[in-house]
């Protein structure tokens, strides 16, 4: 593209109409024609950039990421980068060029990449969770077989019998340790 400011004329290259859907045509069109096809939810923003980038003193460069209304009247996002190229002797802005890409399948890609972060956060939340509560579901009959354990170590048992009641008490604890490693890991992640 290239935008005579004075005459507010923008020469679109045939790419543009193809962008948009239509057939491949070089046009010229005022500024206000492409601010009305681009998304209202980025006007604002992208007359801003334009306005820094030409104003005195300005940036001279313009970069912005916005999404217009194609022929079918759905939005594609275009990535826009331009340059004032013009200047008169008072610092105001004759002339800018500029190139449009459609970037629509990186927005859809980047979109699609932040729902699977956002689902993979979710799922990660719901594993501490089920760990945290896994883990307190098993505590508590744990600590029921091992206070059972301690009662029948102080009945009279036969030696066989306290051997083999020290293996289930150990194995207990053993287990216990377990259960409360698993309940910090998931207090750590959470």
């Amino acid at each position: 593209w290239d935008w005579d400011i004075r005459a507010d004329r923008v020469y679109l290259s045939e790419q543009w109409s193809l962008m948009l859907g239509g057939e491949a045509r070089e046009e010229t069109v005022p500024f206000q024609s492409l601010v009305a096809i681009t998304h209202p939810d980025d006007r604002v923003h992208v007359n801003e950039l334009v306005r820094l980038a030409i104003r005195e003193s300005g940036t001279d460069i313009y970069r912005a990421e916005h999404r217009v209304s194609n022929l079918a009247g759905d939005w594609r996002w275009v990535e826009s980068h331009g340059k004032v190229v013009e200047r008169d002797a008072t610092g105001r802005a004759l002339r800018m060029t500029g190139t449009n890409a459609d970037i629509t399948a990186r927005k859809l890609t980047e979109e699609d990449l932040r729902h699977a972060k956002e689902a993979a956060k979710a799922a990660n939340v719901a594993k501490s969770q089920f760990l945290a509560n896994m883990s307190h579901e098993i505590r508590t009959p744990m600590n029921g077989v091992l206070g059972m354990t301690e009662l029948l170590l102080q009945s009279g048992l036969s030696d066989n019998q306290r051997r083999l009641a020290k293996t289930v008490e150990r194995s207990a604890e053993h287990l216990l340790e377990i259960i409360n490693d698993i309940l910090d890991f998931s207090k750590i992640e959470a």
